[in-house]
Order: C-alpha cells, then sequence, then structure tokens
C-alpha cells in the first residue's frame, strides 16, 4: 500500500526513510539522512476516526449523507425488482 511522505514521518512503518527516499528520488529531491521528527499536531490530526463524523459540527450532515445513501439504494432496489413486474402487466415481453 502507498503512503504519503507525512504518514510515513508520522506512523514510521517498516523501512520508513528507505521508502521516503524512494518517493524523494522519483520526484528529483535530494534524499533524507535521517527522519524528520514527526509533528505532535499533525499527528494528532492524522489519528481522526469515524468518532470524528458524529461530533457535534460534523453530525447532521453526517445523518443527513447516510440517511440520502440509505433511501437511494433503497429506492434502486425497488426500481430493479418492481419494473421486471411493471412491465409485464403492461403487456410488454420480459426476457
Amino acid at each position: 500500500m502507498a503512503f504519503g511522505i507525512p504518514v510515513l514521518i508520522n506512523k514510521h512503518p517498516k523501512d520508513t526513510l528507505e521508502k521516503i527516499n524512494r518517493t524523494l528520488a522519483l520526484t528529483g529531491k535530494a534524499p533524507l539522512d535521517s527522519l524528520p521528527v514527526p509533528d505532535p499536531e499533525h499527528l494528532e490530526k492524522s489519528l481522526n476516526t469515524i468518532k470524528t463524523l458524529f461530533t457535534k459540527p460534523l453530525r447532521t450532515p453526517t445523518i443527513a449523507l447516510f440517511i440520502a445513501f440509505f433511501m437511494s439504494t433503497v429506492t434502486l432496489y425497488f426500481l430493479l425488482n418492481w419494473i421486471p413486474q411493471i412491465v409485464a402487466d403492461a403487456g410488454l415481453r420480459v426476457d
């Protein structure tokens, strides 16, 4: 799985320095001698989870989006299941 440089710096997966240097080489930048110190503020922001979607400013849009997605999925389900019956009742062949 490919990660961006900020994620590699803050998460420190295996072979981080080599991966960062490989990415920097592909972009024509100088390689690093050592890993930079992770930024605590960025690390805290990168730990956002699904719980963040239900905090006060995002709660209403998150629930509205969920309801809209659910209703569109239900609508599509009923359309796909009822259209053949409606077409057959209209006297057309369903093949």
